[in-house]
């Protein structure tokens, strides 16, 4: 996801035009915003400057921290399957976007310091998830699941992975499992899976892949970047010349809004 500001001055366009195609072709998409994967460096990481590299590197080990080896079920564990997870994810044709959180994330010199228990971790990440915080340091507490409301960023589906030691006790803990953290019409909208296996040179690791109405904020800030250009005519002309029609431009317009439309539909579970 481009930065909010950036030196190519298209770079609205070319996002708008990435993402009409990728809702016809794909079956989801995982979004990483570049100001948040900046600040993740910066704040977290203790990198000073952060270039694409370091950004490259905390997007890989997002992905692994859910695509990496684990399994599901208490009595008779079983591996989970990419397949499976990618349908309970986008379980709906209208929805295609996802996110995901991981906590702990430090400099890898102050890890073998950390002495996380999965309470504390589970309790933050699910306060991340409801709250729509990229950071943990950055969680609202005021946004409450008994309180309800329309500031808690619901879900249509979410999938928890925890590594490490005793992680398989860690799945049977009650979070993520309020239905108020859900869409009312979701069935079956959480599924837990663990694995033994340290992460990232972490003791305990945590992680959440959600599809969730986060997404509504950021591509209705792009959408509404592009269209200021667009009702100017505004660089139009380096597109018309490569085929890239107006029409063509406004039918894009036309699928993200109903995408974002769509989002701000869903209504959470009481």
């Amino acid at each position: 996801w481009p930065y909010s500001s950036g030196d190519v001055i298209v770079q609205d366009y070319n996002s708008i035009l990435t993402l009409s195609h990728l809702l016809k072709v794909s079956d989801g998409m995982v979004v990483f915003e570049n100001d948040l994967l900046n600040k993740t460096a910066t704040q977290l990481l203790n990198i000073n400057s952060p270039g694409f590299k370091d950004m490259n590197s905390i997007i890989a080990r997002d992905l692994s921290s859910v695509f990496l080896p684990a399994f599901v079920g208490d009595t008779k564990p079983r591996p989970f399957r990419f397949h499976d997870l990618v349908v309970h994810i986008f379980n709906h044709c209208g929805y295609k976007f996802s996110t995901i959180r991981r906590i702990p994330q430090a400099p890898q010199a102050s890890k073998k310091y950390n002495t996380y228990n999965w309470k504390y971790l589970l309790k933050h990440l699910q306060q991340m998830q409801i709250s729509n915080a990229y950071m943990e340091e950055k969680i609202n507490w005021h946004v409450s699941l008994r309180r309800g409301g329309p500031s808690i960023n619901t879900s249509l589906a979410t999938a928890l992975f925890v590594r490490g030691g005793d992680a398989k006790n860690a799945a049977r803990l009650e979070h993520f499992s309020h239905r108020p953290m859900f869409a009312s019409w979701a069935f079956e909208p959480t599924v837990k899976a663990y694995s033994m296996e340290q992460f990232d040179g972490n003791h305990r690791t945590a992680a959440v892949w959600s599809n969730s109405k986060s997404i509504i904020e950021p591509l209705d800030r792009l959408v509404a970047s592009a269209w200021s250009k667009f009702s100017t005519d505004a660089y139009t002309h380096h597109y018309v010349k490569h085929g890239v029609t107006k029409q063509h431009f406004q039918r894009v317009f036309g699928n993200l809004e109903q995408a974002i439309g769509d989002y701000q539909k869903i209504g959470a579970s009481k």
